[in-house]
């Protein structure tokens, strides 16, 4: 029988938003299926995208009500993603399908949601700046998860692990606070910037539920050029501070 301590050695690098809102029963849940159930991850990850349409119809309907539908549909679906990988790491049942399906059904849920989530707003508005921010913000999404998927290819030639540039990231600071901050990251196994997956929470979650979608996708936007800056930005210095000290 495996335990809360076998799920937490499991889990990669985790963000805010897990970590607050969605780890606490991702933990229970993941150990209940491995424990009690024969379940597949791959079933988990196909099982959670029949959630999207859902999610799809809610926000697609403009209404308030609708839009709580589809944010809860949204985070049911973004729970079984956390539980999939868990249980395939801690049962060793990771395979080729499940590498190929977890990305993929990630991009098409948020291109889906994307598309109904602006249909939604438009009609409820008529206001074609929201169906502006929104695709802005699938533009700028894909552009994170671009730069991440770069970086850990430049990391794989270099013979490092992969930890979407962390670690690079880390060696880019010598001393001072930002030093001590990502050894205290490190140390609790927490991503020590914001990603992809508190700027998803803005837009689909938290925006629609306080009627700040507007508000909500701006801010989003601007945090995700951030981020993206930032990235690039400390990945390239970091790479040049490597091949100085291999020089």
């Amino acid at each position: 029988m495996h335990s809360l301590k076998d799920i937490e050695l499991k889990l990669q690098r985790k963000s805010w938003w897990a970590m607050l809102f969605v780890l606490p029963i991702a933990r229970r849940l993941s150990l209940f299926i491995i424990n009690y159930t024969s379940i597949t991850p791959n079933i988990i990850s196909l099982g959670a995208f029949l959630l999207v349409p859902l999610a799809a119809f809610g926000y697609a309907s403009g209404s308030y009500q609708g839009v709580l539908y589809g944010a809860i549909f949204f985070e049911i679906n973004y729970l079984f993603d956390c539980v999939d990988g868990t249980v395939a790491r801690v049962k060793k049942m990771s395979s080729p399908l499940g590498a190929y399906l977890d990305p993929v059904l990630d991009r098409w849920r948020i291109v889906i949601l994307s598309l109904a989530l602006a249909y939604g707003q438009y009609t409820a508005t008529r206001e074609i700046l929201t169906v502006f921010l929104v695709f802005s913000y699938l533009g700028l999404n894909n552009l994170i998860l671009l730069t991440r998927s770069a970086q850990e290819k430049a990391l794989n030639k270099m013979g490092r692990s992969s930890t979407m540039g962390v670690d690079l990231a880390r060696s880019a600071t010598s001393n001072g606070l930002l030093t001590w901050w990502f050894k205290i990251t490190e140390d609790k196994n927490i991503m020590p910037y914001y990603h992809d997956i508190e700027l998803d929470a803005l837009v689909f979650v938290v925006g629609p539920l306080l009627n700040l979608t507007v508000p909500l996708l701006i801010a989003a936007n601007i945090l995700a050029l951030v981020l993206i800056a930032a990235l690039n930005i400390i990945f390239v210095v970091s790479l040049r501070n490597s091949e100085r000290n291999c020089a």
